[in-house]
């Protein structure tokens, strides 16, 4: 299955968007070397904790939503 390449990025880490991100990041589909995944929420802490749970993935904590908008 091929996907496109286009960045991917979360704004919010609650509920549904942790769960939607981490189904990602398992399948692959993000959080790769080449195509990572840029995410941001208004708690830094949530950011921090989400990316500490997927060790080997590329993940970016940006500082501001318009920051993952502009990726």
């Amino acid at each position: 299955m091929s996907f496109n390449t286009d960045p991917v990025g979360f704004i919010g880490l609650g509920i549904m968007g942790k769960g939607m991100a981490g189904r990602l990041i398992s399948q692959n589909i993000v959080g790769t070397p080449t195509r990572p995944l840029y995410i941001w929420n208004r708690s830094t802490e949530k950011c921090e904790e989400f990316k500490k749970s997927f060790p080997d993935a590329n993940i970016v904590v940006q500082t501001s939503a318009k920051d993952v908008v502009a990726r």
